[in-house]
């Protein structure tokens, strides 16, 4: 009796291997789109720190040939948009009215990164007074008039989407009086 020598893999071996190779490609882009997600997160808090330190860089050395110096405003509105910054542009020692005419530069950040919170409050100004660039910060509550933020810091809730935990979750700290960044 002569054995056939067999050359071609069964249907059934192919399937099986199929399927095995395709659960180590998912497996694979799970863990790929969550430590991207991870560093969306982590580059937003980059971009966050990046912007305030560019404002008040911009407010000591910004000098306009038809506007005199620059203070700037960096304003965050939470309740509109929770995923751009705003900077605003205007002369120095006077007060800013949010509208085009002083609008710098929007910076956005990552896709699906938001920031959640701010020290509890929706709307924050940063004013970076021109020449000195000392900090003050202001909030509005449900009017358009300015409070000024008493406290020394910013705390800044950064995520991915909804997430709650760690890594998709981060939070940013900005002292005013020292003009540090914490992340």
């Amino acid at each position: 009796m002569k054995h056939k020598t067999q050359k071609w893999f069964t249907l059934v071996e192919l399937l099986i291997s199929m399927t095995i190779f395709f659960i180590f490609v998912v497996m694979t882009y799970v863990n790929y789109s969550y430590y991207q997600n991870i560093s969306k997160v982590k580059l937003s808090l980059k971009q966050i720190s990046q912007t305030i330190n560019d404002a008040r860089n911009l407010a000591i050395s910004w000098y306009n040939k038809d506007w005199i110096n620059q203070s700037i405003w960096v304003y965050f509105d939470l309740e509109n948009d929770k995923n751009n910054i705003s900077l605003y542009a205007i002369n120095y020692n006077s007060w800013i009215i949010l509208n085009n005419n002083s609008f710098y530069k929007k910076i956005s950040l990552q896709p699906w990164i938001w920031i959640d919170n701010i020290s509890w409050k929706n709307k924050i100004l940063i004013y970076f007074s021109s020449i000195y660039a000392k900090p003050e910060i202001y909030y509005y509550d449900n009017s358009w008039v300015a409070n000024i933020f008493s406290w020394d810091y910013l705390d800044f809730d950064i995520s991915f989407k909804w997430a709650l935990t760690f890594p998709l979750n981060r939070k940013l700290k900005y002292f005013k009086n020292t003009n540090v960044v914490d992340y």
